[in-house]
């Protein structure tokens, strides 16, 4: 067994297996790969870790430094190098794999003069926004290593064969829009920078990127509530994988008239239209928000972890 960076054996098929059959809740298609990897403006193949043995590879870790965007986040990130995802084979965990990966990476971490390592709370272009509770062998894992739980957050996953809007969302969009003149626009396969710099100004650069991406890629798109031509609310939908929603969100000064809840179900819709049979929703705090959703099958919780690292 050898442990190399990823770029002295680029073999993605390779890496898709490996993140697939490492991770048994989560699931990596050409789609998704493309998102974790060049389609990431901060992705290295050199910050990739892998483990080979018979020229497979057996385990690996996923790691990330932001070096150029978005460009406002990265001097005030410098000192962080993340891990997107870790894993090693079922018939490998006993082996030693990763306590042997780990140690490679944060000498790497170390080399970089990185001073903190954080799993896996890195947006935008992330997999999964910690190491899932499932995972008992990684957590209990990474709690040996010296990583400290910093927090978590949730994924809902939503059942699309048991979706529907609901009448009192209708009601919504008949009564309180209609009075408002408050309408929904479609933004797809456009980019749309009055949009773009709204959700900036309003939220964060982060849901700015993501919606960007939406907006750019044929299975995404970006839902607005506009009123008299000002922006009230947004939704998105397709941006990190054709099955995610999200993000989401209203002006404080808009808040409620039913906008989020609007946009909530309409982008849903819009997800089911394209055939989405289930439909994430990622990386959220707002389990109340979400629970009036129909098709609710599963929800997710991640523990995200830091460590400081001493050179």
């Amino acid at each position: 067994m050898k442990i190399l960076h990823f770029s002295e054996y680029d073999n993605y098929e390779q890496l898709k297996k490996a993140i697939n059959l490492s991770l048994q809740y989560d699931f990596v298609d050409d789609t998704f790969l493309k998102t974790l990897t060049y389609k990431d403006p901060n992705f290295n193949e050199n910050d990739i870790l892998i483990a080979i043995e018979d020229n497979e590879i057996i385990g690996f870790i996923f790691g990330v430094e932001r070096i150029k965007e978005p460009r406002e986040k990265v001097e005030e990130h410098k000192e962080i190098m993340w891990i997107k995802a870790f894993g090693v084979l079922y018939r490998y965990k006993n082996k030693g794999i990763l306590d042997r990966l780990f140690k490679e990476f944060e000498e790497y971490v170390k080399e970089k003069l990185k001073k903190v390592i954080r799993i896996s709370d890195y947006a935008s272009w992330y997999l999964t926004p910690g190491v899932d509770n499932l995972y008992d062998y990684y957590n209990k894992f990474l709690v040996t290593q010296g990583y400290r739980r910093l927090g978590s957050t949730v994924n809902y996953e939503i059942d699309m064969s048991r979706f529907y809007i609901p009448t009192y969302v209708y009601d919504i969009m008949r009564k309180k829009f209609s009075e408002k003149d408050i309408y929904i626009i479609n933004i797809k396969n456009n980019i749309d920078k009055k949009t773009l710099d709204w959700i900036e100004e309003h939220f964060s650069v982060f849901w700015k990127i993501e919606a960007k991406i939406a907006m750019e890629n044929n299975f995404g798109g970006v839902l607005i509530a506009i009123n008299n031509d000002k922006i009230l609310g947004f939704s998105t939908y397709g941006s990190l994988h054709p099955s995610w929603f999200g993000p989401i969100g209203v002006s404080k000064e808009a808040r409620g008239l039913g906008i989020g809840t609007v946009l909530l179900f309409k982008t849903l819709e819009e997800l089911k239209a394209n055939g989405q049979r289930i439909v994430i929703i990622p990386w959220t705090s707002h389990l109340f928000y979400y629970t009036q959703l129909p098709g609710i099958m599963k929800i997710r919780h991640f523990n995200i972890y830091v460590k400081e690292i001493i050179k």
